[in-house]
């Protein structure tokens, strides 16, 4: 999955590397996460996103954890399980606790850093992050699952061509301008899977 041309401003044209190891490339947000995540099945942030612990950032593939703290809130239910996959509480103050629901009906859930993204993500083939995120018009999120496109801005940003292939998947180099050259380890983890929904449960929210 490559994230395209920009993000904040800057250049992540390739945004992931495989899918069992996949690496944030070089910056996020001025921070060194260099051992962001592990592999597929247990992915760990590291140490720190945004001056915040996160060590434990998550674990297996179908009960995905964001650890402690992104961005000052409590998110260590980040996300349950593989079709079931939840942000927690808080994501930049805003209520995602219902991030997503199962993996071929993913939904953002209600706001994303004060933007209504309810209608986040469609199916696994074809992932749409909804109207707005961070004031940019993502109606068109993703499309396949070996080729995801963010659609068209993210953060005033091209990106018209967010993802690439499912088993190719690297941030590139720069995301806010953080070193995260090495984004994913490996090693197994386990956390308990927070309440799974179903599509039409979450939509009807």
């Amino acid at each position: 999955m490559d994230h395209g041309q920009h993000i904040n401003g800057s250049d992540c044209s390739k945004a992931f590397n495989d899918h069992s190891t996949m690496d944030h490339g070089q910056h996020i947000n001025g921070l060194d996460c260099s051992k962001a995540f592990n592999d597929h099945s247990t992915m760990d942030h590291g140490q720190h996103i945004n001056g915040s612990d996160c060590s434990k950032g998550f674990n297996d593939h179908s009960t995905m954890d964001h650890g402690q703290h992104i961005n000052g809130s409590d998110c260590s239910k980040a996300f349950n399980d593989h079709s079931t996959m939840d942000h927690g509480q808080h994501i930049s103050g805003s209520d995602c606790s219902k991030a997503f629901n199962d993996h071929s009906t993913m939904d953002h859930g209600q706001h994303i850093n004060g933007s209504d993204c309810s209608k986040a993500f469609k199916d696994h083939s074809t992932m749409d992050h909804g109207q707005h995120i961070n004031g940019s018009d993502c109606s068109k999120g993703f499309n396949d699952h070996s080729t995801m496109d963010h659609g068209q801005h993210i953060n005033g940003s091209y990106c018209s061509k967010a993802f690439n292939d499912h088993s190719t998947m690297d941030h590139g180099q720069h995301i806010n301008g953080s070193d995260c050259s090495k984004a994913f380890n490996e090693t197994p983890l386990s956390y308990s899977k927070l309440p799974s929904l179903t599509a039409d449960q979450l939509f009807s929210l």
